[in-house]
């Protein structure tokens, strides 16, 4: 367990790795900016993109690194947003699925997520005009969604050829597109709204969406051994899953989320082995020449799934590790880690997401844990101490108490061995007495010279015996005074050694 000194080292240590990491990031995707619009893949490309924008703002409205000089980056951001909106005579509202002049289609997915950046930047110091332009386009992109959400709760693209539509959207391209339209309705703290049944309605209903599919990959992972590839592509949709439903704040969602947490537990050291491997993905109901192709970048997903249990701060040390390991001289991410993949832009603003998030959550609050952790430790062993100090000094007055009675008991023994000898010594001399007695009768008496002589060695054999029993008394008598006398000596000499 390290010490409390090398944790404060190694937390400013990362804090001062991230905060570099993040100040190149930036820089990387400013040089890359025009007019407040982000190059969709990679900083060589014309083509801009609404998804790598909203990302970059909303790191811009959400880091703590930054000086607060950005606004005018972030402005210009949301600018280029709202310009893209688009209204309808019904009184909703989207933004298209891509800007780039391909086939366009209007998406939920994009409005979900350029809805909850809005959502972000808005706040009550902003100009009245500005405010209220904001919060009418937040209302129309809420009813634009609400509009498109299925029966059971999830969001599918409209496909242009009349194809049927799957009843429960259990799929993978269906939940990635779900997932990102129900930002559009997520509750914010930083965007209060009026209560609405048909928002409060649709929530219900994506809860009940997420559960379900939540609960298929749960069922397909159990049911079948899966490659690695397979398992680093299962990290990403169960972290997604897991992001959402923790949004609910359900406990009937508690064992869907244990469940989820420990897979995604199970399976993280395989996708840190395969260098987090992101996979792909195509919304296959929207027609050619669209923008169809998304990746799942997995990194990016476990970090946020497994920040919200609160118990893996060690995996998200590791995938903040991951980051800081493969940025680039230029500041920026690859996919995968790979610059053959061509695309860094908004692999970095989602790599300046994760950093700018961990930069406060991850360093203090990891560590500041780890300390508590030692802290309780420390308290446990003190606790600890102190029992068995408790029970030391309880046996320890145990057995003074048991030599105190056995002191007693050895007492008791010394005095009725000294009673026994002391009757056995009397009886003895009584005895002798008796028979001094009898044999001075005897002596008196004619008997035979034999018999006679016999009885005088017996009597005077108990006569000695009295006699020796009788000084053995004296003596031990004796004995004790002198004792007794020698005691009070020594405890005269040693007051007088210590005075």
């Amino acid at each position: 367990m390290k010490s409390s000194q090398e944790l404060v080292a190694e937390y400013q240590g990362l804090k001062c790795d991230i905060e570099e990491a993040v100040r190149k990031g930036t820089q990387f995707i400013f040089n890359c900016m025009d007019q407040g619009r982000v190059p969709s893949y990679n900083q060589h490309t014309k083509q801009y993109g609404l998804w790598p924008t909203a990302e970059m703002a909303e790191f811009l409205l959400s880091n703590q690194i930054l000086p607060k000089t950005c606004s005018n980056q972030i402005d210009s951001i949301i600018d280029f947003l709202l310009s893209k909106f688009k209204s309808f005579p019904d009184g909703s509202g989207a933004w298209l699925a891509t800007v780039n002049g391909t086939t366009e289609y209007y998406s939920a997915q994009i409005t979900g997520y350029c809805t909850y950046v809005l959502k972000l930047y808005y706040n009550e110091f902003l100009a009245d005009e500005r405010r209220n332009r904001i919060r009418e386009v937040i209302n129309q992109a809420e009813k634009f969604i609400i509009s498109k959400q299925q029966e059971t709760g999830f969001w599918t693209p409209d496909s242009p050829i009349g194809e049927k539509i799957n009843n429960n959207g259990i799929n993978d391209p269906d939940f990635f597109y779900s997932y990102h339209a129900y930002l559009a309705i997520k509750e914010l703290q930083q965007y209060h709204r009026e209560k609405s049944r048909s928002i409060e309605n649709a929530l219900a209903q994506a809860k009940l969406y997420f559960k379900e599919y939540a609960n298929y990959r749960i069922a397909d992972y159990k049911s079948r051994e899966l490659t690695d590839t397979e398992k680093c592509e299962l990290l990403s949709y169960i972290s997604k899953a897991l992001q959402v439903l923790n949004d609910f704040k359900d406990d009937n969602l508690e064992s869907t989320i244990a469940e989820l947490h420990n897979i995604s537990l199970e399976i993280f050291d395989v996708a840190k082995k395969n260098n987090f491997y992101c996979s792909d993905l195509t919304l296959n109901r929207v027609p050619h020449g669209s923008q169809r192709g998304f990746h799942n970048n997995t990194p990016y997903d476990v970090y946020f799934a497994l920040r919200e249990e609160k118990i893996s701060a060690q995996n998200l040390l590791e995938v903040v590790n991951w980051y800081l390991n493969h940025q680039t001289d230029i500041g920026c991410w690859y996919l995968n880690g790979k610059n053959e993949d061509n695309n860094s832009t908004w692999t970095t603003t989602e790599g300046l997401l994760v950093l700018s998030d961990a930069y406060y959550m991850l360093s203090e609050e990891l560590y500041l844990r780890e300390q508590q952790s030692l802290d309780v430790m420390q308290k446990e062993y003190d606790s600890y101490r102190e029992k068995i100090e408790n029970e030391k000094t309880a046996l320890l007055g145990q057995n003074e108490k048991y030599e105190k009675t056995l002191d007693s008991h050895i007492k008791v023994i010394k005095k009725r061995n000294k009673i026994l000898l002391g009757v056995s010594v009397g009886a003895s001399i009584l005895i002798s007495i008796v028979c001094f007695i009898i044999f001075l009768n005897v002596v008196n008496l004619e008997m035979d010279p034999m018999l006679n002589t016999f009885i005088v060695v017996v009597l005077l054999g108990l006569g000695v015996n009295a006699i020796f029993q009788c000084g053995l008394f004296i003596w031990g008598l004796v004995k004790k005074k002198v004792k007794e006398l020698d005691d009070m000596l020594k405890d005269f000499d040693g007051n007088n050694s210590e005075q």
